[in-house]
């Protein structure tokens, strides 16, 4: 994913800094190791239209590859955002606009959820709106997840709250995991330090494995449908009655629900406690 001080908006009202950008480009657009260009992270909605700029001008010079963006959280403020009022209201309109206006290829955010004493009680309800604008404007979407202590707030997950942060967003049909963060320097507190792995490091990549024997089953679907058992979480829905598929047993449970054509065809339950196993009895209605 390349970085570069000439891939900012800007580059493009200026003709020295925009041909060096077409250079770059050109030098680089056939690498094999390029995934993605960087352009910015947390962007505000202030910042939209001129990112929607470089986003279209990469895209006509590079289609095959990433113009790649990350969004804040749920929990930014309306100054962060660029957007006006409760935090629903404006991350929806934060979401809205990002996508109308710079027409990304892919909603990439991140929501770190793990602190010292608790855990913060908005992180279903931004997988949820992620997931419902992703739907919407038929994008696949990313969560950047959390596996550091650079805030002295947050909490190093284990293995069990590592997993339950990968799995719960394959079941709200999330198509890429990020680790925040993935390598540096050892104050940083990150999978690699240094250059060294930590333990965590290693229930990563096989978290990483197992996403990837998964992969065939769910990413030729689409996400239908995501249900909570009780309690339900802060902007989850309940599992209803007439629910392709029933979970039941002693637990708290998140069901994805997935398929084509408005038929579903694939489920995916997880463990909402990360504290604790539980088994799920899972029932089919006679007619699949």
């Amino acid at each position: 994913m390349l970085q570069d001080p000439l891939l900012v908006p800007s580059s493009l009202d200026n003709p020295e800094a925009r041909r060096k950008l077409d250079a770059l480009i050109e030098r680089v657009r056939k690498h094999p190791a390029l995934e993605a260009y960087f352009l910015r992270d947390e962007p505000s909605a202030a910042d939209f239209a001129g990112l929607g700029r470089l986003v279209t001008y990469l895209r006509e010079r590079d289609p095959k590859r990433l113009a790649y963006i990350n969004l804040f959280p749920t929990y930014a403020n309306n100054q962060q955002l660029g957007t006006a009022g409760d935090t629903v209201t404006a991350y929806k309109e934060h979401l809205r606009q990002f996508v109308e206006v710079v027409k990304p290829d892919l909603i990439s955010y991140d929501h770190y959820h793990f602190f010292r004493e608790t855990d913060q009680p908005q992180y279903f309800l931004n997988l949820g709106m992620i997931r419902d604008a992703a739907i919407a404007a038929g994008l696949p979407f990313l969560n950047i997840i959390q596996a550091s202590t650079i805030e002295p707030v947050w909490r190093l997950p284990n293995e069990r709250e590592l997993r339950w942060l990968v799995y719960t967003t394959l079941a709200y049909g999330g198509c890429g995991i990020s680790y925040f963060l993935y390598w540096g320097p050892p104050e940083y507190g990150g999978l690699y330090r240094d250059g060294k792995p930590i333990p965590l490091a290693e229930a990563a990549a096989e978290l990483n494995h197992e996403v990837a024997r998964l992969s065939p089953a769910l990413m030729d679907v689409d996400s239908m449908a995501v249900y909570h058992t009780a309690p339900i979480p802060l902007g989850a829905e309940g599992l209803p009655a007439d629910a392709p598929v029933t979970v039941e047993g002693p637990g708290e449970f998140v069901v994805g629900v997935f398929g084509r054509a408005g038929k579903a065809q694939r489920f995916l339950v997880v463990n909402r406690d990360y504290r604790a196993s539980a088994l799920a009895r899972v029932r089919l209605p006679s007619r699949v």
